[in-house]
């Protein structure tokens, strides 16, 4: 049986590769924070053996991402239609 305490950094990689697929990536950032917080309670906790941590990576977001803008619909539309 697995134990936390067995728990290494391919482990980290695999689990989120699996998880990445069809995420957002304002969705894998959330991923990543629920896992470095997980992580966080195993070593608080004693269950995660006390070597360096491993480092979980998330996406950047840029400000207003994800936010569906007006603005690239209208510049999206052919120049012969008229926004007056």
């Amino acid at each position: 049986m697995a134990s936390f305490m067995d728990l290494n950094v391919r482990d980290l990689d695999v689990y989120m590769n699996m998880r990445a697929t069809g995420l957002t990536r304002r969705s894998l950032k959330d991923v990543a924070e629920r896992l470095r917080a997980l992580l966080k309670h195993l070593l608080r906790t004693g269950r995660m053996a006390p070597r360096p941590r491993p480092h979980v990576i998330a996406p950047l977001l840029y400000a207003c991402e994800g936010i569906p803008s007006a603005c690239a619909r209208i510049r999206s539309r052919p120049s012969w239609i008229s926004l007056e």
